[in-house]
């Protein structure tokens, strides 16, 4: 019998368990985050695409919108970095750690996460 064809089990605890789902959670939030994020950013792509025509200023305000879409994706995707980065290290989170950590700004921190979703997260961790 090869490598391969063999079989292994794993035995977890209850948290690790409860853990390792958590994990797999936010792994399917966040790629479902990005697919929606990066569908919105693939129709303004499609709409510049369209609009060869239109005004300089239109062109600016296009562009200005398809910036803010960027950033946004990269500010989420480092609060969620550094969330993770917290629960894997079992320390508390809080807003102020996450926006230290993640060098994210508090109020951006406030904005996309909601002080439930950091409760449920601590209490996960306990």
């Amino acid at each position: 019998m090869t490598e391969e064809n063999t079989k292994k089990r794993v035995t977890l605890k209850s948290h690790e368990f409860d853990r390792l789902k958590l994990d797999i959670d936010i792994l399917t939030h966040a790629l479902k985050e990005h697919k929606e994020l990066q569908n919105s950013i693939n129709t303004l792509n499609e709409l510049i695409s369209k609009f060869t025509d239109i005004k300089e200023s239109d062109k600016k305000s296009l562009a200005a919108f398809k910036a803010t879409e960027i950033r946004t994706q990269n500010a989420i995707k480092k609060i969620e970095n550094s969330m993770n980065i917290f629960r894997m290290e079992n320390k508390k989170i809080s807003v102020n750690a996450i926006s230290k950590n993640s060098g994210v700004s508090y109020n951006t921190v406030k904005k996309y996460l909601s002080k439930d979703s950091i409760i449920s997260f601590n209490e996960s961790a306990i």
